[in-house]
């Protein structure tokens, strides 16, 4: 049987006009939605000055795999919370827009964890405060640009 657990996806960035049906097949491959009533993505709703927030009741390991590939793809921000399950904790993932996403464990409310391996591993205050910083990643609003330079 597959694990299948919720999971909710911050995406921050801008992104070409030119882009955004693609990010809408993925949102769709993914079958994320708006919020948790199960409000369908429509890019007119996007708001403003704010992340893009994209929610899922059932998806197999907790990853938007299609929707998290298009952000690394066009270096967007993002931050994921996935619940977890007997087999597995719930986690948080950063992508800052460059280079590989992180995984932190979480709580059930996205409250980022650290182990005391990973605390010895740091090995001081300020390591373990630049660890927690990587893992609050602040993700900046959603903006659509109408024509990429």
């Amino acid at each position: 049987m597959t694990i299948r657990v919720q999971a909710t996806l911050r995406i921050g960035g801008t992104l070409g006009r030119s882009h955004l049906a693609n990010l809408t097949a993925a949102i769709a491959d993914d079958h994320a939605y708006l919020d948790w009533s199960g409000e369908p993505f429509d890019p007119d709703k996007i708001e403003e000055g704010v992340p893009l927030v994209l929610t899922v009741n059932e998806i197999i390991g907790g990853e938007l795999c299609m929707v998290e590939a298009f952000c690394r793809r066009h270096g967007l921000t993002y931050a994921r919370w996935s619940g977890g399950h007997t087999e597995f904790g719930p986690i948080r993932v950063v992508f800052n827009g460059a280079g590989v996403p992180q995984e932190f464990p979480a709580t059930t409310d996205d409250e980022v964890l650290i182990r005391l391996e990973t605390i010895r591993a740091l090995g001081s205050l300020h390591a373990i405060e630049r660890h927690f910083a990587v893992a609050n990643l602040t993700i900046p609003p959603f903006i659509i640009d109408p024509e990429p330079a």
